[in-house]
């Protein structure tokens, strides 16, 4: 059986039905598996102590999250790979979903990198950036005048 495109200028559709239609019949079958690169959003807060990045890195595990620092490059990166296997009488049908990301901050001069550390829960994955003591923000300072 032969799938033919049907056109009668009777008819009027809507254009985005029309591509709808066509993006549908004319996927190529069958479907390739999923993969992706994504940059997780992120999230920057500079306090008078530290640097906060929060990262959504949901369904990622402490195992599956790499941080490396190579001078003041700090690089964020993780891989998500999920296999699903599915049998049924006579076939079996499987499908892959690989999921990655990379993000790479420069970091200031003052930060403390001896200090940095990072924790991951509920999907969030939190990395504290300490700052050198001497750039640590004193309070408001009074200057008597002389």
């Amino acid at each position: 059986m032969t799938l033919i495109k049907f056109k009668n200028d009777r008819l009027q559709t809507p254009s985005f039905f029309n591509t709808i239609m066509d993006d549908f019949f004319n996927a190529d079958f069958p479907v390739m598996p999923r993969s992706s690169t994504q940059v997780p959003p992120v999230n920057v807060k500079e306090t008078p102590e530290a640097f906060h990045l929060e990262l959504a890195v949901p369904g990622l595990y402490k195992d599956q999250v790499d941080i490396n620092l190579d001078g003041n490059l700090l690089t964020i990166s993780g891989k998500h790979e999920e296999k699903s296997n599915q049998e049924k009488e006579s076939y079996t049908r499987r499908e892959f979903s690989y999921n990655s990301f990379s993000r790479t901050f420069t970091l200031p001069e003052n930060v403390n990198a001896e200090l940095i550390h990072a924790d991951l829960n509920d999907g969030i994955l939190k990395v504290n950036l300490p700052k050198k003591e001497e750039a640590k923000q004193k309070g408001p300072k009074s200057i008597k005048v002389s």
